[in-house]
């Protein structure tokens, strides 16, 4: 059973990280709000939904191998499209070598290519799913076994938090920047499954929408305060899960769940196309809504519960 509250944050967060490099791409005013922490938030539902969906199988019979590629079936398409867009442009851009051929066969496994000064250089926003495809194979190795997950999450908050406090905590597409932000990654999704294991599907109160305005307030604070990252994702994350699932069955909420990863998979190589093919900001955001609604179409028949 899908939830729409989960579609909702989703879809919205999404739109957060679309907006941003939309602005950054066309060189626009920027709205005061971070991406940052809904990529985070990706990462929280991805462990509530993974451990929601899988983890009593995992327990009983569902191998690493067969659960990643469960993922791969479900993520492959839209990233492959906007991969390709991506390489496309790189060939336009500075023509087809091989260490650009190799990113992009790399990318279609979710893999970086650390031989570029950027790991994702053909798709940025796929360095989180190489991220969140790390966090998913630790989940029936390791996790769905943890019995107590507390004294794991404090640590890897306390070293995203050390990493960040002494510059090495970088956001970035960079290998290294992508290494340093793994324990905040790898806390975020355990933050998802302890959520799930501790209350199920019960939401937190009767207004929903009070998770979209906190998804609102903790990107605006990290954009003015990003030290503070690590605080503001492991006291608010968990609060706009268990808010939002107070949200009714609402077909708009499901819908924008649906595009949510297809619009995260494709707008930025669509977008720095655009830009340097010389095409108005208006008809490349088009552009965007349209492969993304595409790639919702060619998919709506494979979907298992969306993670990003």
């Amino acid at each position: 059973m899908r939830l729409a509250g989960l579609d909702a944050v989703r879809g919205v967060a999404a739109l957060i990280v679309t907006v941003h490099h939309f602005q950054q791409i066309f060189r626009l005013p920027e709205l005061p709000i971070s991406p940052a922490v809904s990529v985070y938030t990706f990462l929280v539902l991805s462990g509530f939904v993974m451990a929601r969906t899988y983890e009593r199988r995992m327990v009983d019979r569902l191998t690493t191998a067969t659960f990643l590629k469960l993922r791969y079936r479900r993520l492959f398409l839209p990233m492959a499209v906007g991969s390709t867009i991506g390489l496309i442009w790189a060939e336009m851009i500075v023509g087809l070598t091989g260490p650009i051929f190799a990113s992009y066969l790399a990318i279609l496994l979710f893999l970086p290519a650390p031989w570029l000064n950027s790991a994702f250089a053909l798709n940025i926003p796929a360095w989180s799913l190489f991220v969140e495809i790390f966090c998913n194979a630790l989940h029936p190795l390791v996790i769905a076994r943890a019995q107590r997950l507390g004294l794991t999450i404090g640590l890897c908050f306390a070293l995203w938090t050390g990493f960040a406090l002494t510059g090495h905590a970088r956001w970035g597409a960079g290998f290294i920047p992508i290494s340093t932000m793994l324990p905040g990654a790898f806390g975020c999704y355990l933050i998802g499954v302890f959520t799930y294991r501790r209350w199920g599907d019960e939401p937190l109160g009767k207004v929903p929408l009070l998770a979209l305005a906190g998804l609102a307030l903790a990107s605006i604070i990290t954009k003015f305060a990003p030290l503070a990252e690590p605080l503001i994702v492991l006291m608010l994350c968990p609060l706009i899960l268990r808010w939002s699932l107070a949200l009714p069955d609402w077909r708009w909420a499901i819908r924008i769940g649906a595009l949510s990863f297809p619009l995260y998979a494709v707008h930025q190589p669509i977008m720095r196309l655009g830009f340097d093919l010389g095409i108005a900001p208006i008809w490349t955001a088009l552009a965007v809504a349209i492969v993304a609604a595409l790639v919702v179409l060619a998919t709506q028949r494979h979907i298992i519960p969306p993670t990003t």
